[in-house]
């Protein structure tokens, strides 16, 4: 009957709808493991690359042939490796936190934003000049403030601006900007690197996932972005990503709610010029 007819072609279609709901949800399981596994290899190869630059320093201070200019220099170089192992393991315990369901405990204060740019343009500092970039600070003249965590607010800022750094080929141009707007705080990191296709930008901030690479471009592990985004949403805010394609760069934009009511504060003194910082 026409009846029966039209219910198996409805159940058929359900059917399919089905099957293909499936074959999407495997695919996104591979592409994830995936991920995983190439996550995997680059956290070996990022925890290895720092031992040998300590073994010959340790092979250095052990020897007992060691000027004092020599020592310093040493000395400079275990402290490097040390910190970027530190911020890896760091990085890598606060992944595990949120992966667990054990949000930090953010504190909640008034924050002025400046500080947080000054401190990120500070961070970065060694990256963006050793790779020869310009950063440009286009910040406003009075504070701007808004109720959070300024150590993580640095970490969300520093962790963009060094993947702005990472993924910009040597002697480019990375802009960090802050704003008001309306009733929110904008601020803005933007660069002339290697840009993000339409594809990676709908995956920027999922767990694992890094972007291509040009022949000058040094990448990450692909955890950064993803902890980004769960520390901007612990505040309430929203960071979203946009880039016109491969090679014609990338812009991240962080949105909080604005502090009103401004607190009595000093001014800050910023650790680096507030208008422009150039390697």
């Amino acid at each position: 009957s026409v009846a029966a007819a039209e219910q198996l072609t409805s159940s058929v279609a359900a059917l399919d709808s089905k099957l293909h709901e499936e074959s999407l949800h495997v695919e996104a399981l591979v592409e994830a493991d995936q991920r995983k596994d190439e996550f995997m290899l680059l956290l070996a190869h990022e925890l290895r690359a720092p031992l040998a630059p300590m073994q010959m320093a340790a092979s250095l201070l052990s020897s007992g042939k060691s000027n004092e200019k020599v020592l310093r220099a040493t000395s400079e170089v275990l402290a490097r490796q040390v910190k970027h192992m530190s911020s890896l393991v760091d990085d890598l315990m606060d992944l595990s936190r949120f992966a667990k369901g054990n949000f930090l405990s953010l504190a909640n204060t008034p924050v002025n934003l400046l500080e947080v740019m000054a401190a990120s343009a500070e961070q970065t500092a060694p990256l963006i000049e050793s790779r020869r970039h310009e950063l440009v600070m286009a910040l406003p003249d009075r504070p701007i403030f808004m109720m959070g965590d300024q150590m993580r607010l640095v970490q969300v800022v520093t962790n963009i601006v060094g993947n702005a750094a990472k993924y910009t080929n040597p002697g480019g141009r990375i802009t960090l900007s802050l704003q008001r707007r309306g009733d929110e705080v904008l601020i803005s990191i933007a660069d002339n690197g290697v840009g993000m296709s339409a594809e990676l930008l709908r995956r920027a901030f999922d767990l694992f996932s890094q972007g291509e690479l040009s022949s000058g471009a040094q990448g990450g592990l692909g955890i950064g972005l993803s902890l980004v985004k769960t520390l901007v949403e612990l505040h309430h805010g929203q960071v979203s990503a946009t880039s016109a394609g491969p090679g014609l760069g990338s812009e991240f934009r962080l949105r909080f709610p604005l502090l009103e009511k401004v607190p009595s504060v000093r001014p800050a003194t910023p650790a680096v010029p507030l208008t422009a910082h150039s390697a």
